[in-house]
């Protein structure tokens, strides 16, 4: 029966029996064969999930870790893998500089064996301009109060910075002198990134300008600036506020007055009517150059800017399609000696005039034709200058820098030798614990598709776990987990898979080392179940004898392949496993899904979780199929549920009725002989 609430109150009733007890026990029986069952496979799956998530991300780190110990990837300050070939790896050719205060060397797998003379007799720098005295001639504040008043009317300051990494027309910043401070100045500076950072000493009252790299390429220029605050008309460090030693550049010369009617593709006789042939001579700090058309019917624009763009020339040109203007310039000079050009020869005008103007000549330029020299005021770094064995007058524009598979710093001018031979000891080393790894990680796997199966074990109930002790759960548990994943196909076809990836050879490989046996690398005894056995002695000598194609055969990435099958016979033969577990993994994702470990298996390969998340092998993207098998689960363990509720209210709805029909008779019963009584 219910009472207040609808709460059952059976319990002992009229007839005599425990209602609640009885319909109890039903009801377990019933739960038993309904829904017990149903549970028990559940939490099966559940645990089954959790197994092949856990093989994995054991996966996952046994080709991460191998990963950064071979150097074929490295994590950044933020966390990003970068992955890198096997031709930087710094572990297989040792390497040294007899004299490490003039250059320090690291070597690569691609490094030469042998010694090498090095002779530094320049060291690249960038350019540092810094004001020649204290700047400040009023108080700290804004432009106006730190520099007085010489703005102009507008108070309005305004310069333009050209580098090597802006266009022709560099970059113009303009300020409120009334309002902007020289803190401003330098935010604006350094955020625009063209390779030049700017500082202020408030202490030194000081002002710096420089080139954010080193190298002659690297340069600036100040190609307006009309109130001299950068730089002057001298560039003596008198003539400008912050008293820098920069000269103002006149780019007036440097591209043309008005627009010329050009474009890239048309032939020159055709843009601008010149004759068929015709020259011009152009002097530079670099040499004289002349430049011959022999044919403006067939020359291009474009052809034009390749020919002045010559590394030879000293100049940079360029046409802007936009404004439809030519530019022309010197490149900066290799020294101090200053950049610089003239035009000393020009009978088509083409380029230059007479007049100097830019009307006297095809491309509208303010040059004259007769050698008037135009100088360039460029602000660049120097390279770096050495000599290396019978190589001599070598530049870098850094002072780090990589030759012949070394990598090379450069301290101080002078001598060094460098000797690089290769690390037997490091390569056996990287091997052999790689080695010793993948055995490991085999045996494990092995282990786990090979558990023994206890059938009289199942996921026990809360209520068969609260009989037993905690100890006694557990090991339970451990028997029920046990075999599981037992001749799993995935993982079995993945280590056979693996074992063929090792025996079979790698060609298009330019030595003659193309399998593993040749440098003492085998499986076992069929028991060994593919684990490798190394022959020290076999190992060491192949990595003494061709340590490049030992490299080669475990690491080596195709550049050109026609289809997966051809990737596959040209890969290294750790590239090829880890494809293979790559590709198992993929399955196994789909299998169980990737748990709480997605970021885990994109570090493996980033594109891992893309089947799995478009359902490319599946019904639904992002459901597994055991997810999919756990869901059809749960909804039938609440449909039987539903089901038992409503048999449980039958029962409880018969005993009431029973109840009832037992209280009446009890009723009349009573009537009955209490009449009977009283005659």
């Amino acid at each position: 029966m219910k009472g207040l609430a609808g709460i059952r109150v059976f319990g002992l009733s009229g007839s005599g029996m425990d209602i609640d007890q009885i319909v109890g026990d039903i009801m377990k029986a019933e739960r038993k064969t309904k829904v017990t069952k149903l549970e028990r496979d559940r939490q099966t799956d559940l645990w089954k999930q959790e197994t092949y998530q856990e093989v994995n991300r054991d996966l996952a780190d046994f080709i991460i870790d191998a990963r950064k110990e071979f150097g074929l990837s490295s994590t950044t300050s933020t966390g990003t893998i970068i992955n890198s070939s096997s031709s930087g790896f710094t572990w297989v050719k040792s390497s040294s500089s007899s004299d490490e205060t003039k250059a320090t060397v690291s070597a690569t797998a691609k490094s030469l064996n042998g010694s090498y003379s090095l002779n530094v007799t320049q060291l690249a720098e960038s350019v540092s301009k810094t004001s020649i005295g204290t700047i400040t001639i009023g108080t700290a504040g804004t432009l106006e109060e730190q520099f007085g008043d010489n703005f102009g009317g507008d108070k309005t300051l305004r310069f333009t910075i050209k580098t090597n990494k802006t266009d022709a027309d560099g970059v113009d910043f303009t300020f409120d002198a009334s309002v902007s401070k020289i803190d401003d100045i330098i935010d604006e500076i350094n955020t625009a990134n063209i390779g030049v950072a700017a500082s202020y000493d408030e202490e030194l009252d000081r002002f710096f300008l420089n080139t954010t790299a080193t190298g002659g390429e690297n340069y600036f220029q100040i190609t307006s600036d009309e109130d001299n605050f950068l730089s002057g008309p001298v560039g003596d460090g008198t003539d400008s506020m912050l008293k820098l030693k920069i000269q103002t550049q006149d780019i007036s010369h440097s591209f043309s007055t008005n627009a010329i009617g050009a474009n890239t593709t048309e032939d020159l006789n055709t843009l601008f009517g010149v004759s068929n042939t015709f020259n011009f001579t152009i002097e530079t700090h670099k040499g004289i150059k002349t430049f011959n058309i022999d044919d403006s019917t067939t020359t291009t624009m474009q052809d034009l800017l390749d020919m002045l763009n010559s590394e030879d020339t000293g100049l940079v040109a360029s046409y802007d399609e936009t404004s439809d203007k030519f530019f022309l310039s010197a490149k900066p000079a290799d020294d101090l000696g200053g950049s610089w050009l003239k035009v000393t020869s020009d009978a088509e005008g083409f380029l230059s005039g007479p007049a100097g103007d830019g009307s006297d000549n095809v491309l509208n330029m303010k040059l004259f034709n007769n050698g008037t020299q135009v100088d360039y005021h460029y602000n660049n770094g120097k390279d770096l200058q050495f000599d290396f064995g019978d190589a001599v007058g070598l530049k870098k524009s850094s002072n780090t820098f990589t030759l012949n598979g070394m990598n090379i710093t450069a301290k101080a001018q002078g001598q060094t030798t460098i000797a690089v031979d290769t690390d037997l000891d490091a390569v056996y080393e990287k091997i052999s614990s790689f080695v010793d790894k993948y055995n490991t990680l085999i045996g494990e796997i092995n282990e786990k598709i090979n558990e023994k199966v206890y059938r009289d074990y199942y996921p026990l109930s809360s209520e068969e776990k609260e009989a037993l002790t905690e100890e006694e759960v557990k090991l339970w548990e451990e028997k029920a987990k046990s075999g599981l994943i037992k001749n799993d196909s995935i993982l079995s076809g993945m280590l056979a898979s693996v074992r063929e990836d090792l025996y079979k050879s790698v060609s298009g490989l330019d030595g003659t080392i193309n399998q593993l046996t040749q440098i003492g690398i085998e499986t076992g005894e069929y028991s060994s179940k593919g684990k490798l056995i190394i022959d020290e002695t076999e190992l060491k000598n192949a990595i003494i004898d061709n340590v490049d194609g030992v490299i080669d055969l475990l690491f080596n990435e195709p550049q050109s392949y026609i289809d997966d099958e051809d990737k596959s016979d040209k890969s290294g033969l750790i590239t090829r496993v880890f494809d293979t577990i790559i590709k198992d993994m993929k399955d196994v994702i789909d299998k169980a899904g990737p748990g709480s470990d997605s970021e885990l298996l994109r570090d493996v390969r980033s594109t891992i979780m893309i089947d799995f998340t478009t359902g490319t092998n599946l019904k639904n993207g992002s459901v597994s199929i055991l997810d999919e098998y756990i869901t059809d689960l749960e909804e039938e363990i609440a449909r039987q549920e539903n089901i038992l509720i409503r048999m449980e209210d039958r029962y409880y709805s018969q005993y009431s009725a029973m109840e009832t029909a037992l209280n009446q008779m009890y009723q009349q019963s009573s009537w009955l002989m209490s009449q009977l009584g009283g005659m």
